[in-house]
């Protein structure tokens, strides 16, 4: 049988963790990851996408256009495809077109996150101020045109469907997988690995914030120059290491540049693909926003908000802000003349409302690619 992952990122070491490529070999699957960024969003065709080494019944393929797409279904066949894609046309074109050749289709809404209709709101407003008037309107025809054609999903892996109907926007699927996020299982994974580092410390959460690929996919870049924000930055974690006597650790952004991080944190300790057990083990982490916060939710971390002038002036405001309150967290501004929290643990209760709500409501401690499989792909074989 084949496995496709059809996806608007490319593809890295952390999506064949996350997306359970090492399993599906292990049974036997073909696996084909079609990364279709270039034809999905243009505009992120001037980053450079390193080329991913394939394997023996792993292909990973780059379709610049739609007949690229077109031939690869042809050459491989029937099939179950996970998609990660826009709701724009190219995205709708794909789904209608796997749909059409009798290939299942789903999504593994493995990151989920909380959001408010008033933080979308508030999104809408940054794309207007940043895309203008016409790209808006543009992008609203997109929507509408995604929301009417999208065919119906097959399958849906989720750890909460209904949080998932909320956040994608879809009608219910065929079939409801329900499991937990992707970082529970990397609990799983690292149940019995000790920690990296032997002395107290805590790890940053980076989020690749100035260069990340979502926000140029959304159209929210950020107005930061570089120098105020690692400057600011550091001036926080030079606060931590000498009043806490703390070291501060850098889990980094899969899509960062370590090379450039190595000067950019003034030579702190950076551990690359390290996330879960760098947050097992903290004291605290620090964060704008992220998906690793779940990490800091199951491993009953407290979470030290990080935001800056620039930042308040962007989209990611309205997130810094929804995650500090649903957790019930602190956050500093450290653009301004700021002071550590008197007390730094977490909030019992806003974290066990989280962990059911957002990562896992069930006893299971399989991981997730084993639960889709045991019930759902195990009946197509």
């Amino acid at each position: 049988m084949i496995i496709y992952f059809v996806t608007q990122t490319y593809f890295n070491n952390r999506d064949k963790e996350r997306y359970g490529i090492n399993f599906f070999l292990r049974k036997n699957f073909v696996v084909v990851i079609i990364d279709v960024q270039d034809y999905t969003n243009p505009e992120l065709k001037f980053i450079e996408t390193p080329v991913y080494k394939e394997e023996n019944n792993l292909f990973v393929v780059k379709c610049s256009n739609f007949n690229d797409v077109k031939k690869i279904i042809k050459l491989h066949g029937k099939g179950i495809a996970i998609v990660s894609l826009p709701r724009n046309i190219q995205g709708t074109k794909i789904r209608r077109y796997l749909k059409s050749n009798k290939i299942k289709i789903g999504l593994n809404d493995g990151g989920m996150m909380p959001t408010t209709n008033n933080n979308v709101i508030r999104k809408i407003f940054f794309k207007f101020k940043k895309a203008g008037f016409k790209k808006l309107l543009f992008l609203v025809f997109e929507r509408i045109y995604s929301k009417i054609l999208t065919p119906e999903y097959d399958f849906l892996i989720t750890s909460n469907y209904e949080k998932s109907v909320i956040k994608v926007n879809i009608v219910k699927p065929k079939a409801i997988i329900e499991t937990h996020c992707w970082d529970y299982d990397l609990s799983i994974k690292h149940k019995n690995d000790k920690s990296l580092i032997e002395k107290k410390y805590v790890v940053f959460l980076d989020q690749y914030v100035l260069k990340h690929t979502d926000l140029i996919r959304t159209h929210n870049i950020l107005d930061i120059s570089p120098e105020s924000y690692y400057r600011e930055l550091n001036q926080l974690f030079n606060h931590i290491e000498n009043k806490l006597n703390f070291e501060v650790v850098i889990a980094p952004h899969p899509s960062a540049d370590i090379k450039e991080y190595n000067t950019l944190f003034d030579g702190r300790r950076i551990e690359f693909g390290k996330t879960a057990l760098l947050v097992k083990y903290c004291e605290f982490s620090l964060t704008h926003t992220s998906t690793a916060i779940n990490l800091a939710v199951i491993y009953q971390k407290p979470i030290l908000f990080v935001t800056n002038d620039g930042l308040t002036r962007s989209s990611l405001d309205g997130e810094i802000k929804l995650f500090s309150s649903v957790l019930g967290q602190n956050v500093i501004n450290v653009s301004n003349n700021f002071s550590l929290p008197d007390e730094i643990k977490i909030n019992k209760e806003c974290y066990s409302k989280y962990k059911y709500n957002y990562i896992k409501k069930n006893d299971l401690e399989s991981l997730s690619w084993y639960i889709f499989y045991n019930t759902y792909i195990k009946k197509f074989i």
